[in-house]
């Protein structure tokens, strides 16, 4: 009886439940607080639009109002806290998770699984869902609109005009959220292409282009009239760029070769996105006919589509003024997850056929791994060989009698490990014992100076939901002890994980000496922050403000 539940189509709809309780389980037992940059900047922003007095400014993060405004609708329905700020990015998961299951739920409820799993337990998708970045909005768009295209040339539809619509809307919502949508812009536009050569589609294509058309030229006489630029979106991009770790125009040409050549590898290892590209690798590769685009013409789309986005993230650069590849973040190239689970999820349902290839590929990843010392990454990865050489050597010489389906469901066990070990872990932060203590103390910072970093300084009313703005400044700042000498209470606020060498060197000298940072880190570990009273007195001379009384209890 549990066996031919296990193995019925109906069943496929509890483990669909079960990846939305890891999914958001992860969104709420594994939040470990912010960046405190690009997510903070979206909140900000939001927060504004929500009170009516959002503006844009010259900072590229404001001009992605896809993401502000659709967190400022959620601030303005539930209010302002961390959970409604992690709730877009939330939806967006879940919204892809749920597409992509369902339109392949009535052809094959076993394979829509096993992409819905591929998807939604791919780790950094789930690492994703409690972060407000503009990735998961463009994955989630992207793929909408790769999926109306793909119905309008695989189906008869009623509405090709309203598909169109839905269409561009879809792409403008991505374009609105970030730029990485022009990864999938040469696919659609080849596609436009072969159907104008061949004569389909005319209809859609058609109401399509007006869309398109009637939209860039509508953005464009908004921006000339905000800003007297056409362009200045792509202006404030270019301008955004600057020399960092992450940036290549500044580098040399090794590390440009470097960069084009294995370090993406080295990227999918890191993040475990190498296990859905190693999945989709038959499809890819054409591993069963010997070319690039095999068996039906619906897989040959989808094979086009990836491929072309990892192209343009391989090789694609960020400006026109000079050649500078994408940084390798992994959420840079989430609106690739989708198509490669596809993929993969459907060459998955031919375990027998491919499982030797699978074997000797996350052999090799492991293997690379191991070399590289990934940890973690690398224990899954060699999970996920000795299942694939068990099903191998199984499919060969029959040493078990065990079905297909049950080689699915050690499958998707070996999925679940890494998002739920991650759920349950120890924070790597104290951000909500934090926020916890410091709401305590909102009636004493409400007219007060802090003191602190400049990342806390800068996103420091979030900290407290927006109920109150206390003045700030960071350690870095000049002119501390003339801003000190305008409030009566001043305090200093130091973040356990913002406390940058940098910083803690103009910490250093704020506290000349008084307090040392060999007995602060103790102190701040306690409760990953603490929090000190100056002495406004003390302050009239150039970082010399002193330190009253000890720490606080907080």
């Amino acid at each position: 009886m549990l066996a031919s539940f296990l193995f019925s189509k109906q069943s496929t709809l509890c483990f669909l439940a079960l990846i939305h309780v890891i999914i958001i389980g992860f969104w709420y037992f594994g939040f470990e607080g912010y960046d405190f940059y690009d997510d903070l900047g979206y909140a900000k922003y939001a927060y504004h639009m929500s009170q009516g007095n959002f503006q844009l400014d010259a900072s590229l993060f404001s001009h992605r109002v896809a993401v502000i405004s659709f967190t400022a609708l959620i601030y303005k329905l539930l209010g302002y806290s961390d959970w409604t700020t992690n709730l877009p990015p939330l939806l967006w998961t879940l919204f892809t998770l749920n597409l992509l299951f369902w339109v392949w739920y009535k052809r094959h409820a076993w394979i829509a699984l096993l992409m819905a799993a591929l998807f939604g337990l791919d780790f950094y998708v789930v690492f994703f869902s409690n972060k407000l970045y503009p990735d998961g909005l463009v994955c989630a768009a992207t793929f909408t609109a790769a999926i109306l295209l793909w119905k309008v040339r695989t189906e008869t539809v009623s509405r090709p005009g309203l598909y169109a619509f839905l269409f561009i809307l879809s792409l403008w919502i991505a374009f609105l959220a970030k730029v990485t949508v022009f990864y999938t812009l040469p696919f659609f536009f080849s596609v436009w292409v072969y159907d104008l050569i061949h004569q389909k589609n005319l209809l859609f294509w058609k109401t399509a282009l007006i869309a398109a058309i009637l939209s860039v030229l509508g953005a464009g006489v908004f921006y000339y009239t905000l800003f007297g630029d056409l362009f200045y979106r792509f202006e404030a991009i270019f301008n955004g760029h600057y020399v960092s770790p992450n940036s290549y125009f500044d580098k040399d040409g090794w590390a440009l070769l470097k960069r084009l050549s294995y370090e993406p590898f080295v990227m999918f290892m890191y993040s475990g996105m190498i296990i859905v590209l190693v999945l989709a690798f038959p499809a890819l590769g054409g591993w069963k006919r010997g070319r690039w685009f095999v068996y039906a013409k619906e897989e040959r789309y989808w094979v086009g589509y990836t491929l072309i986005i990892l192209f343009f993230f391989w090789f694609g650069s960020t400006s026109l003024r000079y050649y500078n590849p994408i940084a390798l973040f992994a959420r840079h190239l989430l609106l690739i997850v989708p198509p490669l689970a596809l993929l993969g999820g459907k060459r998955l349902w031919k375990l027998n056929d491919h499982a030797g290839m699978y074997a000797c590929l996350f052999a090799l990843v492991t293997i690379v791994s191991w070399l590289l010392q990934i940890g973690n990454q690398m224990l899954l990865y060699l999970l996920l060989t000795g299942f694939f050489g068990v099903v191998f050597i199984n499919a060969r010489w029959k040493v078990w009698k065990v079905s297909q389906k049950t080689g699915y469901l050690f499958f998707l066990i070996i999925l679940f490990i890494h998002p739920v070990y991650s759920m349950q872990k120890p924070p790597a932060t104290s951000y909500r014992a934090m926020k916890e203590a410091l709401f305590t103390q909102q009636p004493l910072l409400q007219d007060a100076l802090v003191i602190t970093d400049y990342l806390t300084s800068t996103h420091l009313p979030h900290l407290f939901d927006y109920q109150i703005h206390p003045a700030s400044t960071d350690f870095g700042d000049e002119a501390i002890a003339s801003k000190m000498d305008r409030y009566s209470q001043v305090f200093l606020l130091v973040y356990q994980h913002h406390l940058f060498p940098d910083q803690a060197e103009a910490l250093n000298r704020l506290l000349e000496g008084r307090i040392s940072l060999e007995k602060l880190h103790p102190l701040v570990q306690q409760k990953g922050f603490r929090l000190y009273q100056i002495q406004v007195p003390e302050v009239r001379r150039r970082f010399a403000p002193g330190v009253a009384g000890g720490p606080m209890p907080y």
